[in-house]
């Protein structure tokens, strides 16, 4: 299930490329992100298969991943990884003219959204595991970060849908990913409130999952992305509802408060950017504590440093335009570099290991050492 990770990484960085927000590099980037797009839907689907005939071959290896503690976690990079897909399908085929693509992008949307609410509610509820704080890694995450990241893709969606007037459709989309990101961001809340007590008390994780330090950058940056974003949404739907259809009296009442929700979103968005500043700075500074200056094994915990660093760049994107602001849309391009960098460095130890064959270990017992390897995401 790690591999997701790289699935995810490499989406995320297809979704950047198409967010620069300077039009005179859109159409070098954009197809330069068309590239990632296929190579992850490629990815995607290799290691589905992979999976699929693994788990039919040797069932026994399905059932020792769902009682490990820690691989069964790594179930929420599946929609994660499958959700950013998506999100590029609409993107892409939006700028290139392929008007079936956002058909077929809102078909798969449901489908990661069912996923995510499979991982959210069925891992931490239904896995019988045994945890102490001691041991407790920002892995948590992983099964409810999914929620947000459906919120997140879903606000994308709807402005296509409201740019193409489908307006009730939109509305649908619009309540549906407010309430996935409810569930996602909240509960992820909680768990960081959590990790910061188990790093107050026990200290830094060990060194072979200290990368897991970057993974409360993704909920803070796709939570705030999607706030922000579906409040811009409901700010241009709302009064458009209400014009297109005036016999409904809700509409009208909608449209009242659509500049409230836009206004709540900037504003919480702006407080997750600092939140997810500071624990970039924590992440930085442990990871650099633990490795510069000394021999450092691959592990696939290593993606962490992609997609959990590309949602805070989201997040400084949407900011930059909503304030039309030069430092933030600055900071965003050099962040995207920073990702780009990141996806190029952890890539090549991957493409390596996985044509050796020493990238995924079985899942086996309390006793495997690949149990360590929590960092991912």
């Amino acid at each position: 299930m790690s591999a997701c990770g790289w699935v995810k990484g490499t989406g995320i960085v297809n979704t950047l490329l198409f967010s620069i927000p300077f039009p005179s590099v859109h159409p070098a980037f954009r197809a330069i992100g068309a590239g990632f797009l296929i190579f992850d839907i490629i990815l995607f689907l290799a290691f589905s298969l992979i999976s699929i005939i693994r788990y039919s071959l040797y069932p026994a290896f399905f059932f020792a991943m769902l009682n490990n503690e820690t691989h069964s976690l790594f179930l929420g990079t599946i929609p994660m990884g499958f959700v950013t897909i998506v999100s590029g399908i609409a993107k892409t085929g939006g700028e290139y003219g392929l008007e079936w693509t956002l058909g077929l992008a809102m078909v798969l949307w449901w489908i990661a959204l069912v996923m995510s609410v499979f991982t959210a509610f069925g891992v931490p509820l239904f896995t019988k595991h045994k945890h102490t704080t001691e041991a407790l890694t920002a892995a948590w995450l992983l099964p409810v970060v999914p929620p947000i990241t459906i919120g997140a893709v879903g606000s994308n969606l709807c402005t296509l849908l409201i740019a193409r007037e489908r307006y009730n459709y939109a509305l649908t989309i619009l309540v549906t990913s407010y309430v996935m990101t409810g569930i996602g961001t909240l509960i992820a809340c909680g768990l960081m409130i959590i990790y910061f007590q188990r790093l107050a008390v026990h200290h830094l994780p060990p060194r072979e999952v200290i990368v897991s330090t970057f993974l409360p950058l993704g909920p803070c940056g796709q939570g705030g992305f999607a706030l922000i974003e579906l409040g811009r949404n409901a700010l241009h739907l709302f009064p458009l509802l209400a014009a297109s259809q005036p016999e409904r009296e809700g509409f009208k009442e909608l449209a009242l408060i659509g500049p409230a929700m836009y206004g709540s979103g900037v504003v919480t968005g702006l407080l997750f950017w600092g939140l997810g500043v500071w624990w970039m700075f924590l992440a930085v500074v442990s990871v650099g504590s633990h490795y510069i200056g000394k021999t450092v094994a691959f592990n696939m915990g290593w993606w962490a440093f992609t997609f959990p660093l590309g949602s805070l760049t989201l997040l400084t994107y949407s900011l930059g335009t909503t304030f039309d602001s030069l430092f933030f849309k600055v900071v965003g391009v050099m962040m995207t570099f920073c990702v780009t960098l990141l996806w190029t460095v952890v890539f090549i130890p991957t493409a390596l290991g996985f044509f050796q064959g020493t990238l995924f270990p079985a899942p086996a017992g309390d006793g495997d050492p690949d149990a360590k390897v929590t960092g991912d995401a």
